[in-house]
């Protein structure tokens, strides 16, 4: 899963998701660019795609696999 932060979102927010999805058992990439950051996400646990979404910051969530 790849989950695209909002163009300059803020630090905390960053970290509340990256905390979020660990407390939920993923391993998290971030990958910084000049205006977004973007959160690779791999692991065996269940993350609700919806709930993230509606996360501060979030701009979009995009499922790479079933």
């Amino acid at each position: 899963m790849v989950v695209v932060m909002k163009e300059r979102a803020s630090e905390a927010q960053v970290e509340s998701v990256i905390a979020h999805l660990v407390q939920l058992g993923m391993d998290v990439h971030r990958s910084s660019g000049a205006a977004r950051v973007v959160l690779g996400v791999v692991g065996a646990g269940k993350v609700d795609r919806d709930l993230v979404a509606l996360m501060d910051g979030v701009h979009e969530v995009l499922r790479i696999t079933e």
